[in-house]
This record gives structure tokens, C-alpha cells and sequence, in this order.
């Protein structure tokens, strides 16, 4: 197998994991927060679900007193935990991209570097050696890369899509959203199916 296709089983392992650990951090969340709603649970068992949320979202329940949290509440505070769920999957995802571009270019680097010091500081079969070895490891980033870019395209599309995405825009960015949905579906038509992937930052364009 190539480094390319080694890099896409990698990737489909971790995102296969990722996919698993974030389906079961929803469950616990959703169970802790039927608890919280229910009118059957205890006081404690409340306490304690509360409790529990708290350590799982601190940065949203410093703004709550979790012994007066009321029924009504609980929608507010799902709301507020998809959003800070969906902000955080965003960040991941790019920083996995930029970790991903940041190799690329450091064996890019390294690749020039050889070059520039065979017949030199290096014998030209060592260089030789050290370039080939690079260049199956430039594949395999340049592969990661891609597919992180593409999964921060996608995650940025689902954010603008969720409805705190499109309660965040102005009119004016959703009439370019708009337009352009219409303009790449046209051109979906016009290429075979295949469509034309649009990211948040390119629907937005200069208005952001």
C-alpha cells in the first residue's frame, strides 16, 4: 500500500474513534439532563446529574446556581450545550488541519534542505536516502492534510447550518448564502451530480 492510502486507513480509525467517543459523551449528557428534567428523579440524584454536567461544561454552568435550577431552564441549557459542543468540534477540526498544513511545510523544508546539502555537508547517496524517506512522509501529510481540510469545510458548513449558525448571520450573509447554494446547485447540474462543496468562509466571502 502507499503512504496516501496508509494515512487514509489512519484517518478512518481516528475518526471512527472520535465519532464513537463524541456518541457517548451525548449519551451521558442526554441521560444527566432527562435526570435534571425529570419530575420523578430525587433531590439528589438531580444534585448529582447537575453536578456532573458542571464538570463536563464549567464555562456554562458558572453562569447557573445548579441548586435553583429551574424545568424551564433545561432547553435553554440544551441550546447552549449543542452550541458549545459545535464550537468545539470547529476548533478541533482546525486545528487539525493547521497541525496537518504545519507538517507539510516542515517536510517540505527538510526535502529543500537535503537538496541544497548533497555533494555538500551530505554524500549525494545519503541525501539521496534521506529525500526518498521524506517524500513517502510528504505523501502521508499531504493526504492527512487534505482529508482535514475537508473535515474542517464540513464542520464549518455545519455550524453555519445549525440554527445558532444561521441565527449568528446577518440578512445580508444569508442572502449570500442563499445565492450561492442556488449557484452551486446550477453547477451540480451542469458537472455530472457531483456537485460543488462550498465552505463556510467561501459562502461568506467578504462579509464575514
Amino acid at each position: 500500500t502507499s503512504a496516501a492510502e496508509r494515512a487514509q486507513d489512519e484517518y478512518n480509525k481516528t475518526k471512527e474513534e472520535a465519532a464513537k467517543r463524541e456518541e457517548e459523551h451525548k449519551r451521558k449528557v442526554d441521560a444527566l439532563l432527562s435526570s435534571v428534567q425529570s419530575e420523578s428523579s430525587s433531590t439528589s440524584d438531580r444534585r448529582d446529574a447537575l453536578a456532573q454536567l458542571s464538570a463536563f461544561y464549567p464555562e456554562i454552568f458558572e453562569k447557573y446556581d445548579t441548586e435553583s435550577v429551574k424545568l424551564t431552564d433545561i432547553v435553554k441549557l440544551k441550546r447552549e450545550i449543542a452550541e458549545l459542543d459545535g464550537k468545539k468540534k470547529l476548533e478541533g477540526s482546525k486545528k487539525s488541519y493547521e497541525d496537518a498544513t504545519a507538517e507539510v511545510k516542515r517536510l517540505e523544508e527538510l526535502i529543500a534542505d537535503q537538496k541544497q546539502a548533497r555533494g555538500k555537508s551530505v554524500s549525494f547517496t545519503e541525501a539521496r536516502r534521506n529525500i526518498e524517506e521524506l517524500t513517502e512522509k510528504l505523501e502521508r501529510a499531504r493526504k492527512l492534510q487534505s482529508l482535514a481540510r475537508t473535515d474542517y469545510s464540513k464542520s464549518e458548513d455545519d455550524r453555519l447550518l445549525s440554527d445558532a449558525g444561521r441565527a449568528s448571520l446577518s440578512d445580508k450573509q444569508l442572502e449570500v448564502a442563499i445565492a450561492q447554494a442556488r449557484y452551486a446547485a446550477k453547477r451540480a447540474q451542469g458537472n455530472g451530480g457531483r456537485g460543488l462543496a462550498l465552505t463556510n468562509s467561501q459562502i461568506l466571502g467578504g462579509y464575514t
